[in-house]
């Protein structure tokens, strides 16, 4: 569908996936019933009936709704979360797994979408 690819996967292909995703989630919970209607139309149909048109829609709607920035926020504070608890765990093991977990934790949520 042509859209920058930030991190090796294209912004559409959740939605052309069909996957239900939090961004999804939050859109559906946040929309009105006719958006809700259309929305639901087009992620229940299989990939290949999507059309450039739809996954347009869809994406206007997580901008319209806030759902990418409600997403990375809920994200950021789980992430936080867990790595302040990881900080309070007693580690036996290599510091350098602590790091390399860490890293991930940062780097999942961090990275644009």
């Amino acid at each position: 569908m042509g859209e920058d690819k930030a991190y090796g996967k294209a912004k559409s292909d959740d939605i052309l996936e069909g996957k239900r995703t939090l961004i999804l989630l939050h859109t559906l919970k946040s929309c009105s019933p006719l958006e809700k209607k259309r929305l639901v139309s087009i992620m229940d149909r299989p990939r290949g009936r999507k059309t450039e048109k739809d996954v347009e829609y869809v994406l206007s709607l997580f901008e319209k709704h806030g759902s990418v920035d409600y997403a990375r926020a809920r994200a950021t504070k789980l992430m936080r979360e867990a790595l302040a608890a990881l900080s309070r765990t007693p580690w036996k093991g290599d510091k350098d797994a602590v790091a390399l977990v860490e890293s991930f934790a940062r780097f999942a949520v961090e990275r644009e979408w």
